[in-house]
C-alpha cells in the first residue's frame, strides 16, 4: 500500500526557516534541512536543499559543479516551504527506497546512492 510523505521540520542552522533572515534577502545562499517521513510514522530522514538568490548565483565561477539548487529572486520562506511541500506531496510510495529515489532528484541525502568504492570530490 502506498503511503503519503510528510514534512516534519524545515530549518536552517537549527533555526526554523521562518525565523532565519539573511543579511541581504536579494544576495543570499543557505542550506535548508528538511526532515521527511511517512504519514503516521514517527521520525524520518533528513534531506538538504541548497537555496540561493539570482545575485548570489552570478558569483559562481567557471568550473563549479552545481547540483540541486533552488534559485530565487529573493529570500521568501513561504516560497521555499511551498516548493518543498509541492515535491513531498507529489506522489505516494510503497517503500522508502522508492521515496528516496524520487526525493534524491530534488534534495541531497548523505546516505542515498552512496558507494564506498568511489571517491567523492
Amino acid at each position: 500500500m502506498a503511503k503519503k510523505l510528510v514534512v516534519h521540520s524545515i530549518d536552517i542552522d537549527g533555526d526554523f526557516l521562518e525565523d532565519w533572515v539573511p543579511e541581504n534577502i536579494y544576495g543570499f545562499e543557505c542550506v535548508v534541512t528538511i526532515c521527511i517521513g511517512f504519514e503516521g510514522d514517527d521520525g524520518g530522514i533528513f534531506f538538504h536543499l541548497n537555496v540561493a538568490s539570482i545575485i548570489q548565483m552570478e558569483k559562481v565561477k567557471s568550473g563549479t559543479f552545481l547540483s540541486r539548487i533552488l534559485v530565487l529572486e529573493k529570500y521568501e520562506p513561504k516560497t521555499i516551504i511551498d516548493y518543498i511541500n509541492k515535491i513531498v506531496n507529489a506522489n505516494k510510495f510503497a517503500t522508502w527506497e522508492e521515496a528516496l529515489e524520487f526525493l534524491s532528484f530534488y534534495f541531497s541525502n548523505e546516505y542515498f546512492n552512496y558507494n564506498s568504492k568511489h571517491v567523492y570530490v
